[in-house]
C-alpha cells in the first residue's frame, strides 16, 4: 500500500507539473504570437511610410514649370533639370579634362566615350544617393522649396541623367572649339535665372546640406504656394 501511495503522489506530481509545462508552453507560445504580430504590423506600416526608390511619375507632359510639390521630380524635366546640366560640367571637369592629364591617357576618343560614361555612371550613383531616406529627409529639414519632396520618379532620374549627359557635352565642344569661357557664362546665367525664379540653384540645393540655414530655408519657402508646404497648424 504504501509502495502504491507513493506511486499515486508521483504521478500526480508528473501530470501537475505537465500541466504547468503545457501551460508554460502556451504562454510562450501565446508571446511570441503576439511579437510576430507587432513585428509583422510594423514592419507594414513602414513599408507603408518608406519611400521607396524609384517610383512611377508621369509621362507627359515632358516639363513642368512648378519646383515644389506635388509636381516636383515626377515627370522628365522641371527647374531643377537645369541644375543637373552643371553637373555635366562638372563631370567633364572631372572626366573629360582633369583625369586624361593625371592618368596620361592620350587616347582622343576618351572625352566623348570614356570620359562621357564615367560622368553618366556618377551620375546615376549620385541619383541612388539622391533618392536614399538620408538625403530625402534632409532635403525636407534644410530646404524651403522641398518641406514636401517624396524623392525621384523613373521618369525624372531618366531625365536627369539626360540633363547631366548634355552638360557634359556642351563642356567638351565648348573646350574642343576653345570657347571654355562660355561653360562659365552658361553656369553662372543658369544659377542666377533659378534664383530669381524659384529662390534655389545648385549651389543653393547643395548649400544646406552641408550647412544648414533656417535664414535660407525661409526666405526660400516665402514664395512656395501652400501645396508645397507643410500645413504647421495640422502638423501640430
Amino acid at each position: 500500500m504504501l509502495k502504491l501511495g507513493l506511486i499515486f503522489v508521483l504521478a500526480v506530481a508528473t501530470c501537475v507539473t505537465c500541466d504547468q509545462s503545457h501551460n508554460k508552453a502556451a504562454n510562450i507560445i501565446n508571446l511570441l504570437s503576439k511579437i510576430s504580430k507587432t513585428t509583422a504590423h510594423k514592419r507594414l506600416s513602414l513599408a507603408q511610410d518608406r519611400h521607396w526608390f524609384p517610383h512611377n511619375g508621369s509621362w507627359w507632359p515632358l516639363y513642368v514649370p512648378e519646383w515644389y510639390h506635388p509636381r516636383v521630380s515626377q515627370h522628365f524635366f522641371d527647374p531643377y533639370s537645369f541644375t543637373h546640366i552643371l553637373h555635366g560640367f562638372v563631370f567633364y571637369g572631372i572626366f573629360g579634362w582633369w583625369l586624361p592629364k593625371a592618368a596620361g591617357i592620350d587616347k582622343e576618343s576618351w572625352i566623348w566615350y570614356e570620359g562621357a560614361f564615367l560622368g553618366l555612371l556618377l551620375e546615376f550613383l549620385w541619383e541612388v544617393a539622391e533618392n536614399s531616406e538620408l538625403i530625402i529627409n534632409l532635403y525636407r529639414r534644410n530646404s524651403g522649396t522641398s518641406e514636401l519632396y517624396e524623392g525621384d520618379s523613373w521618369q525624372n532620374i531618366v531625365g536627369d541623367l539626360i540633363s547631366s549627359t548634355f552638360g557634359y557635352y556642351v563642356a567638351a565642344l565648348s573646350f574642343h572649339y576653345q570657347v571654355p569661357y562660355f561653360v562659365g557664362l552658361w553656369a553662372l546665367v543658369s544659377e542666377i535665372g533659378l534664383i530669381l525664379y524659384m529662390r534655389d540653384s545648385l549651389l543653393l540645393t547643395v548649400f544646406p546640406l552641408l550647412f544648414p540655414s533656417q535664414r535660407l530655408k525661409d526666405w526660400q519657402a516665402e514664395i512656395v504656394p501652400a501645396e508645397g508646404k507643410i500645413d504647421k497648424q495640422q502638423s501640430q
